[in-house]
């Protein structure tokens, strides 16, 4: 039975093929079967995210060329951005979220972070290239957790920890990060987080589609999981900002 929506046993192969092969890893970004489960942020949707950074005068500009780091390996698509100069859409991303982060939560030095679904790491990059947090926590498929290691380590980041949901006991943070990752997953993969770490963490941010459905894994719907959450935490919800699918919902505390 697929745990996930990335559970899907082709994207798990591909990832540990990238940790073994480093020439498969070279491109690892631009492949098909790991861009039907990331690095799949369009033109179209960075230039949105930079408009809404623009508009929300973006204090961290002085960090591009760091951030810029992050399309180093993999051979991501790249485009120029007026202003910003050539990213990958999906490394624009990151830098949104991490500006929200702070936006919300303030300086996020010293702090524990947990975040479930992180791909290759590439928002723990982008959060390390302006905090020194205590630890970084991320949760994924074994195969994943796999690449992550590998992808930070070029370069050489520090304080970070992979582990896969069986390790997942009552883990206590200071901010958790999920985008879109928590909603894609079966109800039982979500209790396992809710109950071992969501529930434990001072802070939550969680980026939300509710398209699981499409992918026939039963996930909890949007008044369900807010309903759960707002058992342990006061709960805030707004409109992802700018919206990138139809009902996407950020959930933060």
């Amino acid at each position: 039975m697929r745990t996930s929506i990335s559970d899907n046993k082709n994207y798990p192969e591909f990832c540990k093929l990238a940790v073994t092969d480093d020439n498969v890893f070279k491109t690892f970004k631009v492949n098909g079967t790991y861009n039907d489960i990331l690095e799949h942020v369009s033109k179209a949707d960075a230039e949105k995210y930079i408009d809404y950074l623009k508009e929300a005068k973006f204090c961290f500009s002085y960090a591009l060329d760091k951030f810029r780091e992050n399309d180093l390996y993999g051979s991501p698509q790249k485009f120029e951005f007026a202003d910003y100069g050539t990213f990958s859409p999906t490394t624009i991303r990151y830098i949104k979220v991490m500006y929200e982060l702070f936006k919300l939560f303030g300086n996020l030095d010293n702090l524990i972070i947990t975040e479930v679904g992180a791909g290759y790491g590439g928002q723990c990059k982008i959060i390390s290239d302006i905090f020194n947090f205590n630890k970084y926590i991320m949760f994924d498929l074994p195969e994943v957790n796999l690449l992550i290691n590998k992808y930070l380590s070029k370069f050489n980041k520090q304080n970070i920890e992979t582990m896969f949901i069986d390790k997942c006991i009552d883990i206590e943070s200071d901010l958790f990060i999920s985008n879109y990752a928590i909603t894609e997953c079966s109800k039982e993969i979500q209790d396992i987080y809710i109950k071992n770490i969501i529930k434990n963490a001072k802070h939550g941010y969680i980026t939300c589609n509710f398209v699981s459905h499409l992918f026939n894994i039963s996930s909890y719907n949007e008044k369900e999981l807010k309903d759960i959450l707002s058992k342990y935490h006061t709960i805030h919800c707004e409109t992802e900002k700018p919206s990138t699918f139809n009902n996407n919902l950020l959930i933060w505390w």
